[in-house]
């Protein structure tokens, strides 16, 4: 969670770095730069913002290039994503390699449109998403608090168990408090209408 709050007090200094594309290249360049001096010599790995800036930086660029990878055809998208991910397996868990597979999937996701991924599902979960984001970890303690993380053990098993349960939770938990909200927010639009 620390790392989430850093990003968001972050998050105006990184607008300021992708503000154009030279200035995003060297910011990227810098942040790998830093990448490699927490990973090798602090022997800091993701729970530092300077460890993980390159991936936010990544994200920017490929926002910033978004109409020119929309160019791209998806056999050569997904064809960049099969060739990362065999890399990452190859050559092993880096954070290069874990950027080079992160770029390539949302790059991925940017080019190939239709298909299995656009259905009612995903974008079911789309409209929930803010809701489930801020509510996730506050209904994992609840059920670790109910004890149900380690009914079943400590394996594979539990770990499924307690992924549905915090899934199905959240999820409910998500429908009701935005339902409540637009219920609340459409009676108080109907009040100052009247008034």
């Amino acid at each position: 969670m620390g790392l989430v709050f850093v990003f968001y007090l972050c998050f105006p200094f990184f607008c300021v770095l992708l503000a154009n594309k030279k200035r995003a290249w060297i910011s990227f360049a810098v942040s790998l730069l830093y990448n490699f001096v927490c990973a090798e010599y602090f022997e800091v790995g993701r729970s530092n913002i300077l460890y993980s800036a390159c991936f936010f930086l990544a994200g920017g660029l490929i926002y910033l290039y978004r109409k020119e990878l929309a160019k791209l055809g998806p056999c050569i998208a997904v064809m960049m994503a099969a060739v990362s991910i065999v890399a990452y397996y190859l050559l092993g868990d880096y954070a290069v390699t874990c950027l080079l597979v992160s770029a390539c999937l949302l790059i991925c996701t940017i080019v190939v449109r239709g298909g299995g991924l656009e259905n009612p599902l995903p974008r079911f979960f789309s409209n929930i998403s803010m809701e489930i984001y801020l509510s996730h970890m506050v209904l994992f303690r609840v059920i670790e608090r109910l004890g149900l993380n380690t009914r079943f053990g400590n394996g594979w098993l539990q770990y499924l168990i307690t992924v549905v349960l915090v899934l199905v939770a959240t999820v409910a938990f998500s429908v009701l408090m935005k339902n409540c909200l637009l219920y609340t927010s459409d009676a108080a639009d109907e009040r100052s209408s009247v008034d």
